[in-house]
């Protein structure tokens, strides 16, 4: 591989790399690991194993930029954009490369993900922290990050008086005795907090 020109983009730290045989690619120095790259200049010779390395860079720039466009749209947990990636034909390794960069400069956060999807469901959903704990972790979210955003969340939407509201709408859909705790229990709520509103309104 010979290098033909080397273009600072716009978007800071990313480079265009024209070579005189091949397509063009983007390259970040993040994404290099044995390579200088001080080295990547016009005229400049790479063998073999320098030009596989330099592949992979390309793959991870590529892969960070659809994550990029994926997260202007809204927030995204790691295991979300690796599934995304990985669906569009991207390998393991860059992938998870471009997911650690964009970790590292904050425009990734499972944190933050947790915290913009607990405020959207609480508009359509009541649900306890079982529940919410679950979900989370079934997006490939730790527990500890979820415990942690669920706790947040808990702190600023009281959960017994979510779980009073879901007892209303179910009780207005015909739910009681059994089938209403069950429904609650599926719900998210503990029998300890059931039990609690039921001696409120019942």
């Amino acid at each position: 591989m010979v290098i033909r020109t080397v273009e600072e983009q716009a978007c800071s730290g990313l480079y265009k790399i024209t070579v005189c045989e091949g397509p063009a690619f983007f390259i970040r120095r993040q994404y290099l690991y044995s390579l200088d790259f001080e080295r990547l200049a016009p005229g400049a010779e790479f063998s073999d194993a320098q030009e596989d390395e330099l592949t992979d860079a390309g793959l991870a720039s590529a892969a960070e930029l659809k994550a990029v466009s994926l997260l202007s749209m809204r927030e995204q947990c790691r295991a979300g954009l690796f599934r995304k990636l990985s669906e569009k034909g991207f390998a393991e390794a860059p992938v998870n490369a471009a997911l650690d960069y964009l970790e590292s400069v904050g425009y990734l956060s499972d944190g933050r993900f947790c915290r913009a999807w607990l405020s959207s469901r609480r508009i359509n959903h009541l649900e306890g922290r079982t529940r919410l704990l679950s979900e989370l972790c079934a997006r490939g979210i730790s527990r500890d990050t979820a415990t942690a955003a669920v706790d947040e969340f808990l702190e600023e939407y009281d959960e017994a008086d979510i779980c009073r509201k879901a007892c209303g709408k179910l009780m207005e859909k015909g739910r009681s005795g059994d089938r209403l705790t069950s429904s609650l229990i599926k719900a998210g709520f503990s029998y300890r907090l059931i039990k609690s509103v039921y001696d409120e309104i019942l």
